[in-house]
């Protein structure tokens, strides 16, 4: 089974990680975590960069999808979003 876990700069870390922390330790999941383009995404806080090698069209049809919710939930969610495209 395949979780990818959708992230964007503004995501709030905590939303992030108790999932992450989760999900990794069932067994026959994999977790992979996805942006818009590959790179770096930051947190609310702007104190934890993460750099994400999978960018969203390298995923195409994931078992399960979660979204952190945080700050930039805002422009992750406008309508010409690459985030929300992809969910579509």
């Amino acid at each position: 089974m395949q979780v990818a876990i959708g992230l964007y700069d503004g995501f709030t870390a905590l939303d992030f990680v108790g999932p992450y922390q989760v999900l990794t330790n069932v067994p026959g999941v994999e977790v992979v975590l996805v942006t818009a383009e590959p790179g770096t995404v930051s947190d609310d806080m702007g104190l934890l960069h993460l750099h994400v090698a999978t960018g969203l069209d390298a995923v195409d049809r994931p078992d399960i999808v979660v979204v952190p919710g945080g700050p930039g939930t805002n422009v992750a969610q406008a309508a010409d979003s690459a985030l929300v495209s992809w969910l579509k």
